[in-house]
């Protein structure tokens, strides 16, 4: 009977159909259940690794025999590590909430705030001076200083890392060594070192500088 046969061939292929729908439905479930399943496996394995680069950096940054300190880019002190407080001889962890631009000293090389502004706004990745800075005592601090840029996943400055280096002994003890160079161990005046250097450099001064010169034996 063709009509018997025609149903019978409508049913079969609204079952394929169905079949089809059915095995397409059931591979896009799967797949996207695999996607899901990666994204969270990258997801753990991202969170591990960044869990672990926390705990390397904390482990860096509590037992470190250097100061460190982090900053945002105005200047406000964010954290510093107990090395950093021994130098400055304070118990403080944020500084009482100082900013870096406060720590100004008279013999502050003339670049180092120079170098400072050009960093903050991402014009150069890193600087290295030798900073003074005045303690909470009203003692001078000197230090070997290393800035670095931190940027963020973008390339955006963020934050900058302060490294330093306590240099205040070995800089009074070169002072000590030079001063017994260029004066008389019993009377502490200039010896002919002294002279002869502060001779040379006014010597060096360039062309129109006048000096006056008596020597008395």
């Amino acid at each position: 009977d063709p009509e018997d046969l025609r149903a019978r061939s409508a049913r079969l292929q609204h079952a394929m159909a169905a079949g089809f729908a059915g095995a397409l439905r059931a591979r896009t479930l799967a797949e996207q259940e695999a996607i899901a399943q990666a994204a969270l496996k990258a997801q753990g394995v991202v969170a591990e690794a960044l869990h672990a680069s926390e705990a390397r950096f904390r482990a860096v940054f509590e037992g470190a025999a250097i100061g460190i300190g982090i900053a945002d880019l105005d200047g406000n002190v964010l954290q510093v590590n107990e090395a950093l407080m021994r130098m400055f001889g304070i118990a403080d962890p944020l500084l009482g909430g100082r900013r870096a631009t406060e720590w100004t000293h008279p013999d502050d090389a003339p670049q180092t705030w120079r170098l400072y502004e050009e960093l903050v706004r991402g014009e150069r990745e890193h600087y290295h001076v030798e900073k003074a800075f005045y303690r909470p005592d009203g003692t001078v601090l000197w230090t070997n200083l290393t800035v670095s840029l931190l940027r963020d996943a973008d390339g955006t400055p963020q934050y900058q890392l302060a490294l330093m280096e306590d240099t205040t002994e070995r800089r009074l003890l070169n002072l000590r060594l030079r001063y017994e160079a260029t004066h008389d161990a019993l009377t502490g005046l200039p010896n002919r070192s002294f002279f002869f250097e502060r001779l040379e450099k006014a010597l060096n001064a360039g062309p129109g500088q006048r000096f006056g010169l008596c020597y008395l034996d």
